[in-house]
This record gives C-alpha cells, structure tokens and sequence, in this order.
C-alpha cells in the first residue's frame, strides 16, 4: 500500500481529500448521476431522488458522527476535485460494529477523467483509511461483467468471496401465497437477530465462512440496536418487516423486505436453509409480496446467493426477472 495515497493525502488541500457531506454532497449526486444513472434507473431507482433523502439526512448524520464513531462511516468517503470540480468520489465505512469489517462502494470516476488512475488512487485511499482504522477485511460488490473494474481490484489484491443474484419486479401481480404441511409462518422483529443466527450458518457457504468467519457478537439482542434501527428506519422513511418459515421450532427460512416511503423502490433479500429451500421458498416470496398491498406501488428489488435455484424459481414464479450478477470481492491487510 502506498503511503503517499493514504490519509494524509486525503486530509490536505489537492486534487484527492476527504468528502465533507456540507458541500459536496450536491456535486458527488450529479457524479452518481453520470456514472451510475442508466445502471439505476433499469431497477426502478432515481439517483438524483435518493440524493435528496441524503440532502435532508446530512445534518442530523453529520451530528450523530460526532458522538458515534460507528455512525461516522454512513457518509465516510474520499472525493477527487479538479478546478472546483468533482470528478471522482469513493465511499468507505464499517459494516460492523467491532470495526473489523469495512466495505468500499461508490468508485465513480466522470467519463472525462478516466483512465488517469483516479480510480486506483480512490480505492487505495479508502483502503489505507479502513486499514488504518483497524479493518482486518475490506469488501466490495462490482458487477461480473465490468471486467475493467474487476481487473482493477483483482490487480489491488482483493479476491473472490461470493456471487449474488439481482431481480426486479415492476409491478406485483400476484400476492397469492401458502405455506406447505409441516411449517408455520412467523413474524421477527428488526432488532433481534439473535434467532437467525443457526440459519445463517447452515445457509452460509463454508469457503464464505472460512474466510469471513460468521460472529455470534453480530447477532446478540441489543437495545441499542433496536433503538439505532428505529431511528435510521424512522430518518430515512423506511419500515422493515421480517417473516420467517420454521419447522418444529427451527427457523429454515427467512425474508426481508425494506418498505421506502420516499425511494422509488422497495427492496427484498431471503435466506433459506439448503435442506428446506424448495418447500419454504414461495411462501416467503408471497408473503413479503401480500406485506406490501398497503403501500405505495413501487418496483421491488430482490438479492439471493447465485446458485440458490429454489429461491430463484421462486422469484420467477411471482414476476421478478434477473437483472445482473454481483461479486463480492476482499482484501486482507
């Protein structure tokens, strides 16, 4: 890793610093915009639309990072500015709370200004960052078909760890939903995560889980917890529901679905165990489905593992069609 890219040279006045969300939140949006408009708007999504939810979030985000060091990652980020411009942005934050886990997202870079190495500069920026802050692994999706990104990362040590799916449903047509003899339906709160702890082991991969080991801390019930969920939720206009499939008391299956008043779309994720994933897998997607008839229509944006055929079929089935496939790559210090 390369010192001179590391904090120091995000702290002082050049073309690469740090972001500071009071005035550059307006130009890194028009970046976005740029970059990744086309990509968003074929899932339903409005970059600009979001920005302004961010807009409104800022301040009271921008307060909580001073009594939070957790919090300070949710706008954490590097920007590459040329004559006053904004020409390249990176975010970096935690994604857990022993801050040992740190993920990059964002790497834009405007058409005019490529193949400079800016990219490569931000990245390694944000790595020094999460490193320096004590990241034992650092994580990123990139699409499988942007080959020039992914020969970047791979060329800056990070490796292969996991493939999702992306699906997405403009309209919900069936709602329909039963669930089959032997299994029941159940409801979780948000905040408590400590029962879903023995599904993520057994739906997880062991070459996933051997090298981003799964932590019990991760999943203890927290009042904190439950207070920080609600208050994001209640920021960002959004209500999260949790239905799960058990069996003689075991959980074999859950689904989330994110309800956002402002977005302009909804969003979807399931987890099903390999031995019950074709018995439980519609249930869970018409469930979350039928949770959404008393909201505002919106497309509905669904991630599962690759590979996982009964929970793909099950998306099929209720409308959804498969937008693109995501690698999650790592990097070890």
């Amino acid at each position: 890793m390369s010192k001179a890219l590391g904090l120091e040279a995000g702290d002082r006045p050049g073309p690469l610093r740090r972001l500071d969300v009071w005035r550059d939140l307006d130009q890194v949006a028009r970046l976005l915009n740029v970059v990744f408009g086309d990509e968003a708007a074929a899932m339903g999504r409005s970059v600009s639309r979001e920005f302004d939810l961010l807009r409104f979030a800022a301040p009271v985000a921008s307060l909580h990072a001073l009594f939070s060091d957790g919090f300070a990652g949710v706008f954490g980020g590097f920007v590459w500015e040329e004559n006053g411009r904004i020409v390249g942005n990176v975010s970096v934050g935690k994604v857990d709370k022993s801050g040992q886990r740190w993920m990059i997202a964002n790497v834009a870079v405007h058409p005019s200004y490529r193949r400079r190495g800016i990219a490569r500069q931000l990245t390694q920026t944000a790595v020094d960052e999460a490193v320096r802050r004590g990241a034992r692994a650092v994580v990123l999706d990139v699409r499988a078909d942007n080959e020039p990104a992914r020969t970047l990362y791979l060329s800056m040590g990070f490796q292969f760890l996991d493939c999702k799916a992306r699906f997405r449903l403009a309209h919900a047509l069936r709602r329909d939903w039963s669930v089959q003899p032997g299994y029941e339906i159940c409801q979780l709160p948000p905040y408590d995560r400590s029962r879903i702890l023995p599904l993520v082991l057994a739906a997880t991969p062991q070459t996933v889980q051997k090298l981003l080991p799964i932590r019990t801390r991760d999943y203890a019930v927290s009042w904190w917890r439950g207070i920080g969920t609600s208050f994001v939720h209640s920021l960002c206009g959004e209500t999260e529901r949790i239905f799960g499939v058990q069996r003689g008391g075991e959980l074999v299956g859950i689904a989330e679905i994110v309800v956002r008043k402002w977005s302009s779309l909804h969003r979807f994720s399931m987890l099903t165990h390999p031995d019950h994933a074709a018995h439980v897998s519609n249930t869970l997607v018409g469930r979350s489905l039928a949770g959404l008839q008393h909201y505002a229509p919106r497309p509905v944006v669904a991630e599962i593992r690759s590979g996982r055929q009964a929970e793909a079929e099950a998306l099929r089935a209720y409308g959804f069609t498969e937008l693109e496939t995501l690698e999650t790559l790592v990097y070890w210090p």
